[in-house]
């Protein structure tokens, strides 16, 4: 298992979503909490590089029917310095199922300020593959200061 942590102080967006209506009987909806480092600058052995990290945390809500209550997930885009995009690896709670990892996925593709519309294309036309790997997640908030946990499961 390897932890990556993150530490920084980050405005907290809380955000409401409502999406198109799977069904006539179905509104989707999500309580979403939203957190984002913007183009934060990273030293590496030869240069650096830029990477911005989003982190959505689902307090309450279902997507095309399924239940997504606290279901996270990190997004990780990293540029080289001349603004190439290099590799975007997707992070999702590990115990989700796999209807809740599609249903968080075509959420997240829909919504305003989503997953990027690079990452959408998956691979094609050039642009990079979205990795996308189980962790677990947790966000904490202490005096204004946001700490985010990632741990990769093997």
């Amino acid at each position: 298992m390897r932890l990556m942590t993150l530490v920084a102080a980050v405005v907290v967006l809380g955000t409401l979503f409502a999406g198109v209506p799977a069904q006539a009987s179905t509104v989707d909806s999500l309580d979403i909490k939203q957190l984002q480092l913007n183009n934060a600058r990273l030293p590496i052995e030869r240069g650096s590089v830029r990477q911005t990290v989003t982190c959505w945390h689902i307090a309450a809500g279902s997507w095309n029917g399924v239940n997504l209550d606290g279901v996270s997930v990190v997004v990780v885009q990293q540029r080289s310095e001349d603004g190439g995009l290099k590799t975007v690896s997707c992070y999702i709670s590990h115990f989700v199922t796999p209807a809740q990892r599609e249903a968080v996925l075509g959420a997240l593709m829909n919504m305003p300020g989503g997953l990027p519309a690079a990452v959408g294309a998956r691979g094609t036309g050039g642009l990079p593959e979205l990795r996308i790997e189980p962790a677990v997640i947790s966000v904490e908030e202490e005096d204004g200061v946001l700490q985010l946990r990632l741990a990769l499961v093997a």
